[in-house]
């Protein structure tokens, strides 16, 4: 776990679901409103962003504990003191990154979405240097290893490129079976030494297995992404208490879950109660396990953040329009093509606080989710 104003919240719901997209039926018992772990405090931070700012879709955790959001499409970066709970804007001098990996040996990798430079190496002195050429790649994950494993956003990619994180040599393969989608595959989520590619538009998981370094598997399984194939997911987690790879839907109808062991692959239905407060049909961009072992989601499309429980198959939700759609906070309505929220970072605060860092879309201040002792 990574180092580092209340506001009342509203819609509270909570629903069980009978079974799993996949076919596998499981029945779970109704557990009473009284036994839900309380939710964390949505807290709006000091400072304030420039209006018409670009989205941030990048973390990258400082020397001193400050997170840095590297520029997706500008050169204006985020700054927040962690510490102080403040945010401002930080120029970068390089600019197009999506994601970033921290690797085990403290290196931080930022992946170059749209920087000609290449990765954005991170080391622990807080120095930082280019490898590699502008390659399309939106996320990664760290194999045993070391390696950091990327697949190319790209249409049809045939490609797997890596990056050592301890000798940051470089290069790929071409072991890629092609998709039947328009864009592969987007992130990935490293687990028991294993990189799992979670689906995008292709309808299968694809990974590299730990005993492997220059082979993708493709996991038999097909990922329906429930009533819609096509932007299913991006961003997941290792949850380690159930051993799954979880994935909060971009544009799917369900939560992906991968098991770390057997590689056994299930999806679960969203309710249609949630659904119907995304109009819209994007739900997060982001997710990050809390510590109540529940995986929560970016406000991405719409001021709304749900939580997921591997264990159970729970889905919770609170609505936070009141908060995220204050003119100090989202001055204008047409910036959320931008989204609200972007990435995910968890921290704990020299209070000894767990937090939850939002990297920033169309917003003009800092959000974070603050989790009771």
């Amino acid at each position: 776990m990574r180092i580092r104003r209340l506001l009342k919240t509203l819609l509270t719901a909570i629903v069980i679901l009978p079974a799993a997209v996949s076919g596998q039926e499981k029945q779970f018992e109704n557990i009473e409103a009284a036994e839900l772990p309380p939710w964390p405090k949505l807290v709006v931070m000091e400072g304030h962003l420039p209006v018409g700012y670009l989205k941030t879709r990048t973390h990258i955790v400082e020397p001193d504990g400050d997170l840095r959001g590297l520029p997706y499409k500008t050169t204006a970066g985020t700054l927040v003191d962690a510490t102080a709970g403040s945010i401002a804007s930080s120029v970068f001098e390089s600019t197009g990154y999506i994601g970033s990996v921290h690797c085990l040996n403290g290196r931080q990798i930022a992946f170059p979405a749209y920087a000609k430079q290449g990765y954005a190496v991170f080391e622990l002195d807080g120095s930082w240097q280019h490898r590699g050429l502008g390659w399309q790649l939106r996320g990664g994950a760290e194999h045993a290893s070391g390696r950091v494993y990327s697949i190319p956003f790209t249409p049809n990619a045939s490609k797997v490129h890596w990056i050592d994180s301890k000798t940051l040599k470089f290069g790929s393969f071409s072991n890629l079976r092609k998709g039947t989608g328009n864009k592969h595959t987007w992130g990935a989520v490293g687990a028991n030494g294993h990189v799992f590619f979670l689906p995008f538009d292709l309808p299968y998981v694809e990974m590299i297995h730990r005993d492997d370094l220059d082979k993708v598997t493709r996991l038999d399984t097909i990922v329906t992404g429930g009533e819609n194939s096509r932007s299913k997911f991006t961003h997941g987690v290792y949850h380690r208490a159930s051993k799954k790879v979880v994935s909060l839907s971009r544009r799917a109808t369900t939560t992906l879950l991968i098991d770390a062991d057997d590689f056994a692959i299930e999806e679960v239905a969203m309710p249609e109660e949630l659904r119907a407060l995304y109009p819209s049909g994007t739900f997060s961009f982001g997710c990050e396990t809390g510590p109540d072992g529940w995986v929560y989601s970016s406000p991405w499309a719409h001021p709304i953040v749900y939580r997921f429980n591997p264990a159970t198959r729970q889905y919770d939700w609170r609505d936070f329009s009141e908060q995220l759609n204050h003119e100090d906070v989202l001055p204008k309505a047409g910036h959320l093509g931008n989204g609200y929220c972007t990435v995910m970072t968890s921290m704990q605060n020299p209070k000894g606080h767990f937090e939850i860092f939002y990297g920033t879309g169309g917003i003009t201040k800092g959000i974070k989710l603050v989790f009771p002792n």
